[in-house]
């Protein structure tokens, strides 16, 4: 994905109830530095484009839409899969020659 280390990302809390409001604020700069927070931010609906978590029943979200470009890291995905797709072919095509040459057990 090469996110640089020193990415901050801001967290959302999506449709919190008070007392998780009230937790988030409480411990705000020591949950910011622990998990590289830009910010803790409230909402009631997550924003576009970010990954969502159930945490304890509230929803978290990660605004990832700048930080990751999805299409680069689709086509990364995709040349992996198909990479990965021709070794296991060729390994059965190895193994059906040995079988043939009576190879294998």
């Amino acid at each position: 994905m090469n996110i640089p280390p020193a990415t901050l990302i801001p967290l959302v809390l999506s449709g919190a109830s008070t007392e998780t409001k009230e937790r988030a604020q409480r411990w705000n700069d020591t949950v910011k530095r622990l998990a590289r927070l830009a910010d803790i931010s409230f909402a009631d609906r997550p924003p576009e484009g970010a990954v969502q978590l159930l945490v304890r029943g509230e929803v978290v979200a990660l605004p990832l839409k700048g930080v990751i470009d999805l299409s680069a890291e689709k086509a990364r995905l995709d040349k992996g899969n198909r990479q990965g797709r021709r070794r296991r072919q060729a390994g059965r095509c190895q193994a059906r020659q040995r079988e043939v040459r009576g190879e294998c057990p």
